[in-house]
């Protein structure tokens, strides 16, 4: 029994793309900022998640990135709250990777995709007004053997209530 089956987390299915609504059109405004990175991703995303003051919705695929686990639950000290979804397998739930028990403790929300229909999204919601989108799953091997990239959207109230 794997420690994510043992901590009795729900699981929840990805919805179909029939059940999404079309993304509204972009409009440009001044307030709006979009930056790309393709290096030095989880160095950008610790500066995002740094900034975090009110929530933090994370979904991604897999994390084993400890560094990344480690400022989240740094933030859920500071009485920042974060959700986060991942796939139930083996990769995110297994003795030696993340500890999602601390997580949760610490009162961090954890919701587990089923592997029948696998949420494959890689996103971060900071505070309603930043979205982290991408290739990039939080782990080591996206940080240190795959090409990867990731967008800094920040301002798109729009674009991010299509995430959250």
């Amino acid at each position: 029994m794997n420690i994510c089956t043992k901590l009795n987390i729900c699981t929840l299915n990805s919805p179909t793309s029939q059940s999404r609504k079309p993304l509204p059109a972009i409009h440009k405004h001044h307030a709006m900022k979009i930056e790309a990175y393709f290096t030095n991703i989880r160095q950008e995303i610790l500066k995002e998640l740094e900034k975090a003051q009110k929530q933090i919705t994370i979904a991604v695929c897999w994390f084993t990135n400890f560094e990344l686990f480690d400022k989240l639950c740094e933030k859920l000290v500071n009485g920042i709250p974060v959700d986060l979804i991942i796939l139930d397998d083996y990769i995110n739930c297994n003795p030696y990777g993340c500890d999602f028990s601390k997580f949760i403790e610490l009162g961090g929300g954890l919701f587990l995709s089923s592997t029948d229909r696998p949420m494959h999204n890689k996103y971060c919601i900071i505070d309603d007004n930043v979205l982290i989108n991408g290739s990039y799953n939080w782990t080591y091997f996206a940080e240190s053997k795959n090409d990867e990239n990731i967008m800094i959207i920040e301002g798109n109230e729009k674009l991010i209530q299509e995430y959250n």
